[in-house]
């Protein structure tokens, strides 16, 4: 075609400027012919190569169709593959998601399983408690009725004691001779009898009757002291009267010599030396009496022990010795320290063993001379029992230091407990408890002297001073009770001990003044360890108190003042709170 349009283009020629439009038509027809000739010719040249060329290019397109096929197949695998990968991966998503569901399936009744025993154990603890409870119950029914029958026997035994208390009084051939108190024991063994019956009508409602056997067992045991009193008393008045019809001649002349003898004695006499009938005429229980007449008999024998080692002038010099060696630790003694404490109490019980121990510069061993160890022991016992009437009734704090040392040598030493008891007797009479009464041809100033007072210059003290000792010596008295000993020792005189002293005090009548004051002092110092060591049964004392024996008190007490007041307020501070304050100063355990 290039060629065509080369030739035709070379063989054209340019007409005149001026050709007239016959001439063109001629020209342009000529040329026409020429060049559809040339086509022609062209043409059928160009045939066979034009088919060569779509024969090619039909090959061609063959070959690129089956290319595209094979393209598209090829893309169609690859798009099947890759869909199927992710039919694949959706498939091991769906796998996981399983197992994950599956485990998460496990889980939940492993956790099902796990709660299931959980309850199940529950039940069983609930099915065991509720058969523990149902036991405990029976057997707190069981111990209830066995207390019923205990208390039943003791019922049966103290109205056998009420039956024989009424025989031996019927047996005195003489009542006559029989002291106030002791003719009074019939009616004082039904008023117990009734006592009995009714604490044992609120024990067959309670199941907790513990409290009420406590009471019926110690009524019973003073029940029995009590038919033990009055036998004695019924065979000394039978043979005193037996005697006296046998000696009815020289009746007058006896009596004359023992009233010679008995106003020689009483003008010496301490109330050591008061005979048990006319202590309990006074207001002292048989148990105390007894008591009070064995541990000053027991004094009197250890004093004359070392009766020459006193009054011998040779031993001065070793009786000076011996007294420093006592006095220098006993005051030292002071609630500085538990080491403090500690090194006094062993001096003390060094010096009391017979071993030597060094006081200042010299050595002292009481066991180096008869009846050394026994006058160094009475004379601790008389020093602490001092410290009562000289230091804490100034400063009541002071008790407690002493009485932890007192508390710690009586642990080592119990004749030393019974000579520190012995010395507060004589001092507080009030500590047994005690209230003597003025007797026959007693003078005042023996009187006032017998209940503690003190004269100076012939002057009876006042009746504050005389408070304020005994306070002293009370609060020392309690302080023991309750202070600790050295780690490992047992109280040698602990809380049943003042239990005891407390319920002694309520069964015998007050006196004006002395008896609110004394007990407002020991139940400050002791009711905080009552409270731990019986808890109800002492709020129950403190109510007894405070409804039966208080109007006693204000009975006896003119305008029921200052120390009447002090106790109410503390009893009902106790009652309403539930709680007593350990007092101030108190020694800890195991100094």
């Amino acid at each position: 075609m290039a060629y065509f349009f080369l030739f035709r283009h070379s063989s054209e020629k340019k007409l005149p400027e001026n050709s007239s439009e016959d001439e063109l038509s001629v020209y342009d027809n000529k040329y026409k012919k020429m060049f559809g000739q040339i086509d022609k010719d062209i043409i059928l040249r160009a045939q066979p190569e034009a088919e060569k060329r779509r024969i090619l290019f039909e090959l061609e397109e063959r070959k690129l169709l089956k290319e595209a096929e094979e393209l598209a197949k090829k893309l169609l695998e690859e798009q099947e593959k890759e869909d199927q990968e992710k039919v694949l991966s959706l498939l091991q998503d769906d796998q996981t998601t399983f197992e994950e569901m599956k485990k998460k399936r496990d889980q939940l009744e492993e956790h099902h399983k796990r709660h299931a025993k959980v309850l199940d154990a529950r039940m069983k603890e609930g099915h065991q408690r509720q058969m523990e409870a149902e036991a405990a119950r029976k057997r707190q029914l069981g111990e209830a009725n066995e207390r019923l029958l205990v208390m039943a026997k003791l019922q049966v035994d103290l109205k056998m004691h009420q039956d024989e208390v009424s025989k031996a009084l019927a047996k005195c051939r003489f009542p006559n001779l029989l002291e106030e108190n002791i003719q009074n024991c019939r009616e004082l063994m039904v008023q117990v009898g009734n006592k009995v019956d009714t604490l044992i009508e609120v024990a067959k409602k309670s199941e907790n009757s513990i409290s009420q056997l406590q009471v019926i067992t110690e009524l019973c045991g003073k029940a029995k002291t009590v038919l033990a009193v009055v036998n004695l008393q019924v065979d000394r008045a039978n043979e005193r009267g037996d005697g006296e019809v046998a000696k009815k001649k020289k009746k007058e002349e006896e009596e004359k010599k023992k009233k010679e003898e008995e106003e020689a004695a009483k003008k010496k006499a301490s109330p050591a030396q008061l005979k048990p009938e006319e202590a309990r005429a006074l207001g002292v229980s048989p148990e105390a009496l007894a008591q009070y007449l064995q541990l000053q008999k027991e004094m009197e024998a250890v004093e004359q022990s070392f009766v020459d080692l006193v009054k011998n002038p040779q031993l001065k010099n070793v009786r000076f010795d011996l007294q420093k060696g006592v006095n220098v630790p006993v005051n030292a003694v002071s609630g500085v320290s538990g080491p403090h404490l500690r090194d006094k109490l062993n001096k003390i019980c060094t010096l009391l063993s017979g071993h030597p121990v060094d006081i200042g510069s010299k050595r002292i061993t009481a066991q180096d001379h008869a009846g050394g160890v026994a006058y160094c022991k009475q004379l601790f016992a008389k020093k602490i029992v001092k410290q009562g009437d000289e230091q804490v009734s100034s400063k009541s704090e002071a008790a407690f230091p002493f009485a932890a040392v007192a508390a710690g040598v009586w642990a080592q030493y119990p004749d030393v407990g019974n000579m520190l008891l012995a010395f507060f007797h004589r001092k507080c009479p009030y500590t047994v408890p005690y209230y003597p009464s003025k007797k026959d041809q007693q003078t005042s100033e023996e009187y006032w002297t017998s209940l503690g007072y003190r004269y100076v210059d012939g002057e009876l003290e006042k009746q504050d001073k005389f408070l304020k000792r005994m306070t002293g010596l009370i609060r020392l008295f309690a302080a023991i009770f309750v202070s600790p000993t050295p780690k490992g020792q047992a109280h040698p005189h602990g809380m049943n001990h003042a239990w005891q002293w407390l319920t002694r005090v309520i069964n015998i009548s007050p006196r004006p003044d002395i008896t609110a004051t004394m007990l407002l002092e020991f139940l400050q110092v002791t009711g905080h360890s009552f409270l731990k060591c019986y808890g109800k049964q002492f709020a129950k004392l403190v109510q007894f108190i405070i409804t039966d024996y208080l109007p006693e008190i204000r009975k006896v007490t003119q305008g029921a003042g200052g120390p009447v007041s002090r106790l109410e307020i503390f009893l009902e501070g106790i009652i309403k709170n539930g709680r007593v304050d350990p007092p101030e100063g108190l020694i800890s355990h195991g100094f």
